[in-house]
């Protein structure tokens, strides 16, 4: 027996079955990985090919667009831009204090990259923009207990 993520007692054969509270079809938000990233080859795979691929690809994105492209690729004279490019870096800085600096890298290039973009080119900049002047319709997200506590936890 082992304690599942949300504290239940589940049988779960951690090398070579699918996590049992993510059942096929039931694709609500994870929290915790559907394979064990430690025993499972499918997890292992997630965790060892698939994060490191994406960590390495925005890496090279992210050094492409100041080494070989513009190397004012992250610099902002819309002050719409700035805004945005504030607001998220202060979110960063101080919603990922205990993942520095693996998580919180990783983050900073996501929103160069974005912003970059939507400098670069008026379709992304358009609806950047247009999506988050029409987010103030979708109200606030409520966020989940085990969300919260994990905010509360890794801050």
């Amino acid at each position: 027996m082992i304690t599942g993520f949300l504290g239940r007692r589940v049988k779960w054969e951690t090398a070579t079955e699918r996590n049992p509270e993510y059942p096929e079809g039931k694709n609500d938000s994870r929290n915790s990985p559907t394979y064990n990233c430690y025993h499972h080859p499918k997890g292992k795979f997630f965790q060892t090919i698939i994060k490191k691929g994406i960590l390495k690809v925005i890496d090279l994105i992210h050094s492409q667009l100041i080494n070989e492209y513009d190397k004012d690729a992250f610099d902002y004279n819309d002050k719409r831009l700035v805004a945005i490019d504030m607001f998220l870096r202060r979110y960063v800085d101080v919603n990922f204090q205990d993942a520095k600096p693996y998580k919180s890298e990783f983050m900073t290039k996501i929103i160069d990259i974005v912003l970059a973009l939507a400098k670069e080119d008026i379709y992304y900049r358009a609806r950047l923009f247009d999506a988050i002047n029409k987010s103030r319709a979708l109200g606030e997200f409520e966020l989940t207990e085990v969300e919260k506590n994990n905010i509360e936890n890794f801050h």
